[in-house]
């Protein structure tokens, strides 16, 4: 394989996968030799952990931002502390084998809350030590006065099975704003702290689990993999990322459900992604902008802020077809860069992309050998940063009498209808709506439809004309009669 270095001194440097890192995550030291599930930290310095245990569940604490820990002697009822949400060093309350139980000594001692009447507890989500809610399966309950008194939620436009609640986010310090998303995707707001609450409406059709509001109108929401974001307090969103998801940290951070954290300086535009532990993390908590602590089985973790130094790229691994191709990658860096590992089939272009940012076009040649895919890692090196970008190719089927399309969608597709052999539609999955694509040159190039589809997945599709089409979806018939803009049931059928 020919390869080349090239060396460029621009305004921007190109970097383009996330660097897989753990430089900014350090191991504490607990002392504890059983397997921690669960942490809560009030501040930076005074926090909580809690694992399982032989004559009592593991409970273990820090003052000092996790350097030393003390074991807490505990009556917990259980072997395994449960879920743990501390408001102060003292009050606190721990989920297990679907109980709630408090504690107001600092974890020595705990019994059941009898003032929180919550069937199926889920989670606490607290704004402060006096104002949080706490929320099970179909039910809620606030607090305004630390625990002392818990009073039942009532949501607007809920069935007779209330309302299962996925993420509560409060605003923050000076605003009595809070929202709530729930099961459906649908997004509530309080004025008051979370005791009255009114409807806002669909974040979006595809799963939405969690939410971060950073002020009153500009919040974020996640799925799976992918991020939104509003600015009119969620009234509308907009995608931001549709590669990135999960339990959003802060506006900074999410981490991924595995063994990583994302970071991103610049709205999501671009972000690196740092590897915190070889083990699932099993819970997480950050106590600042970017200092956060996260478990995982027997170890805990701390996040230290060192610099603002960030290397993002907007995708990190390419896979096309046989066919040439073209895809350009957003990056994020304003040092000298170096890029080594180029192949013969591969070249490069480079413009900027506003804002400090550059676009990098990365032309792929047609791959005509048919034993073998062919892959490489470019590595991308500015100072002592370094990034790769994995980029494979599949081989050539000579004895097929198909070609793969490039539709441009990295969302599944499902189903297919053609007119003729020029006109033809495919639907699929989406996020704010399902994925519809037309084409009208036989596949060559394909535009993506903006539509209603009650559905964030395409039904199946049987289009007669260019305008007119059905498609089938939970049991029902829906309609087009302008090319896929808008559905609706067909009353007629």
């Amino acid at each position: 394989m020919k390869k080349l270095v090239i060396q460029m001194l621009l305004l921007w440097s190109i970097l383009f996968v996330p660097l897989l890192t753990q430089a900014q995550w350090i191991e504490l030291n607990t002392g504890a030799t059983r397997s921690l599930h669960y942490l809560s930290f009030i501040d930076d310095q005074v926090g909580y952990v809690g694992g399982s245990g032989i004559l009592s569940a593991t409970l273990l604490k820090t003052t000092d931002g996790g350097t030393t820990w003390t074991s807490i002697a505990n009556n917990f009822p259980s072997s395994i502390m449960g879920q743990l949400y501390f408001t102060t060093a003292d009050i606190g309350w721990s989920i297990r084998d679907g109980k709630i139980y408090k504690t107001t000594d600092g974890g020595a001692t705990w019994a059941e809350d009898a003032g929180l009447p919550l069937s199926n507890p889920r989670r606490f989500v607290f704004k402060n030590a006096s104002i949080g809610i706490a929320y099970g399966s179909s039910s809620s309950y606030y607090t305004l006065d630390g625990g002392a008194s818990w009073h039942s939620v009532s949501f607007p436009s809920v069935g007779p099975f209330g309302l299962r609640i996925s993420d509560v986010a409060y605003v923050g310090v000076g605003s009595s704003i809070a929202y709530v998303v729930s099961s459906d995707n649908d997004l509530y707001k309080s004025s008051d702290n979370g005791v009255t609450w009114v409807k806002v409406g669909l974040i979006a059709l595809s799963s939405t689990n969690d939410i971060y509001f950073k002020d009153e109108l500009t919040g974020y929401a996640s799925g799976g993999n992918f991020l939104l974001k509003t600015t009119d307090g969620g009234v509308s969103w907009t995608i931001l990322n549709s590669e990135v998801g999960g339990r959003i940290l802060n506006e900074r951070y999410i981490a991924d459900g595995g063994f990583y954290v994302y970071k991103s300086v610049d709205d999501w535009a671009t972000y690196e992604r740092e590897k915190v532990s070889n083990s699932s993390l099993g819970h997480y908590d950050f106590t600042g902008a970017n200092t956060g602590y996260a478990v995982a089985q027997d170890k805990v973790f701390k996040r230290v802020h060192t610099n603002d130094t960030f290397l993002g790229a907007s995708h990190y691994n390419i896979s096309t077809t046989s066919q040439a191709n073209q895809r350009t990658i957003t990056i994020n860096s304003s040092n000298n860069w170096t890029i080594s590992g180029l192949p013969s089939w591969l070249s490069l272009s480079v413009t900027s992309g506003g804002s400090g940012s550059t676009n990098v076009v990365i032309n792929i040649d047609a791959h005509s050998n048919t034993s073998y895919d062919r892959y490489v890692d470019l590595d991308l090196r500015s100072g002592d940063l370094s990034r790769k970008i994995t980029i494979s190719q599949e081989k050539f089927n000579v004895t097929s009498r198909w070609t793969q399309l490039n539709t441009g969608t990295t969302r599944s597709l499902y189903y297919l209808s053609f007119i003729d052999d020029q006109v033809g539609y495919v639907g699929g999955s989406g996020i704010l709506s399902a994925t519809l694509l037309k084409t009208t040159d036989g596949g060559t190039t394909w535009t993506s439809i903006a539509n209603n589809f009650p559905s964030s997945i395409m039904g199946q599709l049987y289009f007669t004309t260019a305008d007119i089409g059905w498609s089938i979806r939970d049991g029902k018939i829906y309609k087009t009669t302008d090319g896929g803009a808008t559905w609706a049931e067909d009353a007629g059928l």
